[in-house]
């Protein structure tokens, strides 16, 4: 027999109590917050709110279990909301958060788009450059300007050996002469390119990167690629080229980031503020951060944080370009590098590896506005997880 002492000194005695207190919420101290509840403000996450905002990205706020249950099933692949919600933003209260022994952190908490262009899509944050927002880019193109974002390749002969000594910087390309005809009347080479070399600007596809054996958007590797090449996420997706919008971004005018800076959200945020424009859905942002990444691997460099990589997610970027990439060393080892190993194979978004934005930054000054017409049309090479690339800038 179990006895509760009521405080009006009422004594209940049973062998099963079920006591109702009722709930009360924690309300988020947002102006308009009671306007928008059971609208577009809910105090549960189960399917029947899920079916109200179909497509929608939903922002999930809490610091206990339940909030930490929500951005697991976003995480479940199987789970049917997933098929509901477009995309999910956990953000927590509480300094650390479990639910059934798991830590919301890690993958659960970074930015997806794996399932909102459909299992077997390959184009990723592509799919943000409509026909509507190419034609508005379009315009962009006033002046006639143009200038490059890739980095000049030198391509050395191949006679001279395929490996640099030590202390030369890596080589990106290496050529072989060759004469057609006899007393030759024209030149041909051959070529050999190494296209993730630190030193060539190139576009990395979306099977570049490999997470617990998947590339984006979930697929095992195994039916991705093999020896013989790369069947999905390939360099086939630039085969239309890449016209849109482009905003230039820097974080540090006239200078360069610190040796070792995280680049965050807070910070591209007030570099596309400072350019006046802001960023929308689809567009190219070209950060220039000041280094020259192939001549300074002996120093701590800066990089894109995972933050920042949140802050493109949610503005929905199509693309990144700049001087400045990952940070090295990690700035969190946990992570490693944000744009390789979340923006690329997570949101699907390509990356344009060491751009120089340096005729940028004075064509960008020259014009007074930081938004530009972006080309960038690489050859047509399927099978590959890189091509080279030389983006441009249009006024």
């Amino acid at each position: 027999m179990t006895v509760v002492h009521v405080a009006d000194g009422t004594q209940v005695g049973a062998r099963a109590i079920i006591i109702a207190t009722g709930a009360r919420y924690r309300r988020l101290a947002l102006d308009g917050l009671a306007d928008l509840e059971g609208t577009g403000v809910y105090y549960a996450a189960t399917p029947e709110e899920a079916s109200r905002h179909a497509s929608d990205a939903v922002a999930v706020v809490g610091g206990g279990n339940s909030a930490g249950q929500a951005a697991i099933f976003k995480e479940d692949g199987d789970h049917p909301w997933c098929a509901r919600w477009r995309r999910v933003h956990p953000r927590q209260r509480a300094p650390s958060l479990r639910c059934g022994g798991r830590a919301v952190t890690g993958e659960a908490a970074r930015p997806s788009n794996w399932g909102r262009w459909g299992a077997d899509d390959e184009r990723g944050t592509l799919n943000l450059i409509t026909d509507e927002v190419r034609s508005a880019a379009v315009a962009e193109a006033r002046t006639g300007r143009v200038v490059s974002l890739s980095r000049p390749v030198p391509a050395p002969p191949l006679a001279a050996g395929p490996m640099a000594a030590l202390a030369a910087p890596s080589v990106s390309a290496m050529q072989a002469a060759m004469y057609t005809g006899a007393g030759p009347r024209a030149l041909a080479e051959l070529l050999i390119i190494m296209t993730h070399s630190p030193e060539l600007t190139h576009f990395d596809s979306l099977a570049h990167q490999v997470l617990d054996g998947q590339v984006y958007p979930g697929r095992p590797l195994g039916d991705s690629a093999d020896a013989a090449g790369v069947r999905h996420g390939s360099t086939v997706i630039f085969a239309g080229g890449v016209v849109t919008r482009g905003v230039f971004l820097d974080p540090a005018p006239g200078g360069a980031v610190p040796e070792g800076y995280g680049v965050t959200g807070a910070d591209v945020d007030e570099a596309a503020t400072c350019g006046g424009a802001g960023v929308r859905a689809g567009d190219v942002i070209v950060v220039r951060g000041g280094w020259d990444y192939a001549a300074s691997h002996h120093l701590r460099l800066p990089g894109i944080t995972l933050d920042a990589v949140a802050w493109m997610h949610d503005h929905d970027v199509a693309v990144y370009a700049g001087d400045i990439g990952d940070a090295h060393p990690p700035i969190d080892p946990a992570v490693g590098g944000a744009l390789h190993r979340v923006a690329l194979p997570r949101p699907g978004m390509p990356l344009i590896d060491v751009a120089d934005p340096t005729a940028l930054a004075a064509a960008s000054a020259l014009e007074g506005r930081s938004t530009f017409l972006f080309v960038a049309a690489p050859l047509r090479l399927g099978a590959a997880s890189g091509v080279p690339v030389n983006p441009l800038a249009i006024f």
